[in-house]
């Protein structure tokens, strides 16, 4: 929420999640060509027309790294986007917000797969020619499931394959503040790992979305190289409101 703001009916955002040896970003303005805009950050003022493109090109030289509030003006009507430099690290994920597209490597990523749990499966979902599973662990954060998860995150780099860790006891369910404690330890054991693609926090949730939202941010805050993904479920209350307020990098939904 802290990164794109419609303020109001102004839709604005920049094209990417986080910016590191990037020279260049582009905010985009959701409004037509040609339409008056103007925009300040770091002190500095910009006034043009928007172009047929809807992005405007924003100097990134020289930003020092931390997080840069740029105010956004288009026919009367304002709103404020946060852009986050990042010092460059090896593994990062950014996503193109305008193409939506993961980007590894500053490459577009389009992951496919399936669930796996340990090595094994890892290995076995390569074979037949997936690029981006789910490894999912549902137990106790012990030092075998430690050892598990890790084992499938060193078949996935000898593969080179990119994982989506899934971690969620689901006997903590109702106890957040050991649930939370519990993923943020597994997010830090292996946050570095360059076999992560994201972190996958909260499976079909049905309630409690307001506290979700907290985690997601608690995760991103632990580890803003990797996107934080949510998925959601229809079985019996379909998309609400309140799902908005979720502030997933990625989302999913189960029919």
């Amino acid at each position: 929420e802290d990164e794109a703001s419609t303020g109001g009916t102004l839709v604005t955002y920049l094209d990417r999640s986080f910016y590191t040896t990037e020279n260049e970003g582009n905010l985009f303005v959701d409004a037509p060509e040609g339409t008056p805009v103007q925009f300040s950050w770091n002190g500095s003022e910009r006034r043009g027309k928007l172009p047929a493109s809807r992005l405007l090109p924003i100097d990134l030289t020289g930003t020092a790294d931390g997080r840069h509030v740029i105010k956004v003006s288009a026919n009367g009507r304002d709103a404020e986007v946060v852009l986050k430099k990042l010092p460059p690290r090896k593994g990062a994920v950014k996503i193109d917000r305008v193409n939506r597209v993961l980007l590894v490597n500053d490459k577009p990523f389009i992951a496919v797969g399936s669930t796996g749990s340990n090595a094994k499966t890892v290995k076995e979902l390569a074979g037949v020619g997936f690029n981006g599973p789910i490894v999912g662990m549902h137990e106790p954060f012990t030092k075998e499931v430690q050892e598990r998860i890790r084992g499938a995150l060193d078949a996935a780099q000898a593969c080179g394959l990119k994982i989506t860790v899934w971690y969620q006891d689901f006997a903590l369910t109702d106890d957040h503040e050991k649930w939370e404690a519990e993923l943020l330890e597994m997010v830090e054991m292996f946050k570095d790992h360059p076999a992560v693609l994201a972190w996958l926090v909260f499976d079909e949730p049905t309630s409690n979305i307001k506290w979700l939202a907290g985690l997601c941010h608690a995760v991103r805050e632990a580890d803003p190289y990797h996107p934080v993904f949510v998925n959601w479920c229809d079985r019996g209350h379909g998309w609400t409101r309140d799902m908005g307020d979720v502030t997933g990098d990625v989302n999913s939904m189960d029919g």
